[in-house]
């Protein structure tokens, strides 16, 4: 029995006997329909099946990553109305209230 099934693989298009080594190799069990679609998407992209279920396998597991991460931080944004001085003097107004401070310091004794 052992020899049949070795000269059914030989008899074989080697791109199937390779096909069906790799997904043997990883233990994969994969449904009649994905892979007559992989073997599709691989004789229009001339490539191996192999390519293209890495490929898919890659481009899916990306995904997942991303579904994964922690959604992005967002800052919420408020409206604080007109401004009470004008911004384009905001470095002189910030010094005279540094200085008043630093005056209020000296007299305190600070």
């Amino acid at each position: 029995r052992g020899t049949d099934h070795a000269n059914h693989v030989q008899e074989r298009p080697r791109c199937e006997r390779q096909c069906d080594a790799e997904y043997e190799k990883s233990g994969l069990t994969i449904a009649d329909d994905i892979h007559h679609e992989l073997k599709r998407i691989a004789r229009v992209r001339n490539v191996s099946p192999t390519r293209v279920a890495n490929d898919i396998l890659r481009l899916g597991l990306a995904h997942e990553a991303r579904c994964d991460a922690p959604p992005r931080y967002r800052q919420r944004v408020f409206e604080l109305g007109k401004p009470l001085v004008n911004p384009d003097h905001s470095l002189r107004i910030a010094a005279a209230l540094e200085d008043r401070e630093t005056a209020r310091e000296l007299k305190a004794g600070k």
